[in-house]
């Protein structure tokens, strides 16, 4: 009970109730992520433009207002959501250790995304002068 007790944070050692999720958040996030998901799976059969390795002429055009619809508010309700609840952090750890915080869980596996995943992809589609030296500049 002792090591229970002393890996418990401050707060609960206190006495205090730990910090409940609100339920609702919760429910909004799971339904913006479906929002995503149907909004990216129907990328390939409605008019989005853009560049698609595979093209088929008939799209199905009722998602285009979806489309439009969907991403006016979808992602920018994600970032509010997001920023409503950076204040709590943001006191407890101070700016300085919040943003090594965020550099680490969001720098690193963008970095490695950049490389292994973007780096060789671009390569591979790349089709201007040879070379890596011209690749990059």
């Amino acid at each position: 009970m002792a090591i229970a007790q002393s890996a418990a944070s401050p707060e609960r050692r206190a006495g205090t109730e730990p910090a409940r999720r609100l339920e609702y958040i919760q429910y909004l996030r799971i339904a913006l992520v479906c929002l995503v998901v149907a909004h990216h799976a129907g990328q390939a059969y409605g008019p989005t433009g853009g560049a698609w390795p595979v093209r088929n002429p008939g799209t199905i055009l009722i998602l285009g207002p979806f489309f439009a619809v969907n991403a006016a508010f979808f992602m920018g309700l994600f970032f509010l959501i997001s920023g409503y609840f950076v204040a709590g952090p943001l006191a407890r750890q101070g700016p300085a250790a919040y943003a090594r915080g965020r550099l680490v869980r969001l720098g690193i596996p963008l970095l490695v995304m950049m490389l292994v995943v973007f780096g060789p992809s671009e390569w591979a589609g790349y089709h201007g002068p040879p070379g890596p030296v011209r690749f990059f500049f």
